[in-house]
Parts: structure tokens; C-alpha cells; sequence
């Protein structure tokens, strides 16, 4: 759980800056309390589901989104960030050459040099 810590909370950092010096996220209104054979919490800015993976540590270090105050929606048209993620371009890997394949990003390269 300690990874999925480092890696949620400095998405939220690295996206809305770090929040108010000695907060936490229990603290937050956007923290979202679930309780039924056990408790857990979920952040409405992050995202939430139905998932683990989704979970959320109330003593985390909160990020710039912090408020305490119940009545402060998320900015308009704000996308969580679970969702954004799901939705952004990923690189695509080069697949390895096989011997004598055209490379075409040298053969674009020669075109451009001769023109």
C-alpha cells in the first residue's frame, strides 16, 4: 500500500500543487467516508469506484484541491483524475526490427534531404 501511496499522492501533488502546510486528507471535504463490515474512504478529486484500487489514506498529505469546507463543489467540468488517466494517449512502443525491414522514419528523412 505504501507504492499505491507514493503514486496517488503525487499525481494529486504533481496536478494540484501540495496543500496547506500539516494537513491531511481527513480533513478534506472531498473525502468521502464508506462504512459496512468495515471503513474505508475514497477522494471524490481522485475518483472513486467500487475498487480497491480506488481507496484512499485519510492521513495522507493533502494536495491543493484542500478544503474544509462541505459547500465547495469541484471546479466546473472537473474530471476526476482516475478518469482522465483512463482516457489520455499512451505512447505506443516501437516494435523491434527485423533484419533488412525498412526503417520509415529514415526513409521520411531522405525524402525531406532531397527535397
Amino acid at each position: 500500500m505504501k507504492n499505491a501511496r507514493a503514486y496517488k499522492t503525487g499525481t494529486m501533488r504533481s496536478m494540484f500543487g501540495p496543500g496547506p502546510d500539516g494537513e491531511i486528507c481527513k480533513s478534506c471535504a472531498y473525502l468521502i467516508c464508506h462504512e459496512r463490515n468495515r471503513r474505508w474512504y475514497k477522494c471524490r478529486a481522485y475518483g472513486t469506484s467500487s475498487r480497491e484500487s480506488t481507496d484512499w489514506g485519510c492521513t495522507w498529505p493533502a494536495c491543493g484541491l484542500f478544503t474544509y469546507d462541505e459547500s465547495v463543489p469541484l471546479p466546473k467540468g472537473f474530471v476526476p483524475v482516475i478518469e482522465s488517466s483512463k482516457h489520455a494517449p499512451r505512447p505506443k512502443e516501437r516494435e523491434p526490427q527485423l533484419p533488412g525491414q525498412i526503417d520509415m522514419e529514415e526513409l521520411m528523412k531522405g525524402c525531406e534531404d532531397d527535397a
